[in-house]
């Protein structure tokens, strides 16, 4: 049996950190606002968008927000994913976000059965495009964290080669032996 998750949201509050001894020292003080218990979903990565919380949930293959009457609330997943089942599907584990939406995800698998990704990680992963639903990079091995509105990339290997993925690219760093 897994564990259940906790997601807190935290805020600075600067007028406790001027208190906290040794006075003047201290610039910030976080402090939890919110907490959620989840349950045994596997978050992966988690961002801020449009003033919800959205993260990957894994074990039920979607990306998902908060609410305060749910566990989560399922907003999106992968076209090839055929029901909500805490099977690990594909294993959904990356978010990239642009412009405040939720724009790009990895997966280890594109495969609709209980840890059915396993068979092929080594060369089975995606980048997709949550906006159209679409494969855009197939072939990589364990992607995770996709790029991003601040240019973020994701590195990694490709069967042959180790190779960098952007929103416009996906050029060759290096080959491998």
């Amino acid at each position: 049996m897994g564990t259940a998750n906790q997601v807190c949201e935290l805020r600075n509050v600067p007028a406790v950190a001027q208190k906290l001894e040794p006075i003047g020292k201290h610039d910030a003080c976080y402090l939890p606002r919110n907490s959620h218990i989840t349950g045994d979903i596997d978050i992966h990565e988690m961002a801020w968008a449009q003033q919800e919380l959205w993260f990957i949930n894994t074990r039920f293959s979607c990306l998902c927000t908060l609410d305060f009457d749910h566990s989560f609330v399922p907003r999106w997943r992968p076209n090839f994913i055929s029901a909500l089942s805490p099977e690990d599907r594909c294993h959904l584990n990356g978010l990239g976000m642009v412009n405040n939406h939720p724009k790009y995800v990895t997966a280890l698998g594109t495969t609709d059965s209980r840890g059915g990704w396993r068979e092929k990680k080594a060369y089975g992963g995606v980048l997709m495009d949550v906006e159209t639903n679409q494969v855009i990079v197939q072939g990589l091995s364990m992607p995770h964290s996709p790029p991003n509105s601040i240019g973020v990339s994701n590195a990694t290997t490709y069967a042959d080669a180790i190779k960098v993925v952007t929103p416009a690219t996906f050029y060759c760093v290096t080959g491998l032996p």
